[in-house]
């Protein structure tokens, strides 16, 4: 069975009576990746390639617009808090450091701009007679 009709039989299982195009199947593996399943794609196949631990993935009937969560997301999922903050606060570190470093850039431009738009105008003075 492909993805579709696994969904009508669910739906029609459970008495649901909200149309099959509004729900898609997800597979959630244990980082917290989630990826929903393609028409043609065919869930028991998927199910079976993952093992037979309920703990790798699971396949999920959800709400078709719900949104993916990549692998490179859901590594993230499963971090402790500090170790999160230690992050965001390197990042943090990093940026100030950079944005400080295009302060002094601009202000060393500044002041060769400046400095040689002052030398111009010292050359252009005029007398009249």
């Amino acid at each position: 069975m492909k993805t579709e009709e696994v969904i009508k039989q669910l739906l029609q299982k459970f008495k649901i009576e909200n149309s099959p195009q509004d729900f898609a199947l997800y597979i959630i593996f244990a980082s917290g990746e989630q990826r929903r399943l393609k028409k043609t794609d065919v869930p028991l196949l998927q199910r079976l390639l993952q093992g037979p631990s309920k703990n790798n993935a699971r396949l999920f009937l959800m709400d078709k617009d719900a949104e993916e969560i990549s692998r490179d997301v859901a590594q993230y999922i499963n971090f402790h808090f500090t170790f999160l903050e230690s992050i965001l606060q390197k990042l943090n570190e990093e940026e100030k450091r950079d944005i400080q470093r295009t302060i002094t850039k601009f202000n060393t431009e500044k002041a060769i701009i400046l400095k040689y738009l002052q030398s111009k105008q010292l050359v252009r003075t005029e007398t009249t007679v």
